[in-house]
Order: structure tokens, then sequence, then C-alpha cells
């Protein structure tokens, strides 16, 4: 398994990771806005 909590972008994170955010975003029609990959707050990625 691959670890995303020192990821510090929406780019860094692993394609299938990417794919399943997107998918859920189209599946709920809700927009990505954050996405955090671990319990620090810098490890909140703010995509808008």
């Amino acid at each position: 398994m691959v670890s995303t909590s020192n990821c510090k972008n929406y780019k860094d994170l692993p394609l299938n990771a990417r794919r399943y955010l997107d998918a859920i975003a189209q599946l709920t029609g809700a927009k990505l806005w954050i996405v955090s990959v671990g319990p620090g707050r810098d490890q909140t990625l703010w995509l808008k």
C-alpha cells in the first residue's frame, strides 16, 4: 500500500486515489474542495 500522508498537492496522490476521488465527485455531483491525507493541518489538500 502506498502512503499518501506526505502528498502536498492533488497530483502527488497515486493515480488510483485520484480516480477514486474523481469517481465519488462525479457520482455525487459534488465538487472536490478538500482532501485530507492525515490528521495534521499540513496534511490537508485544498483543491480550489
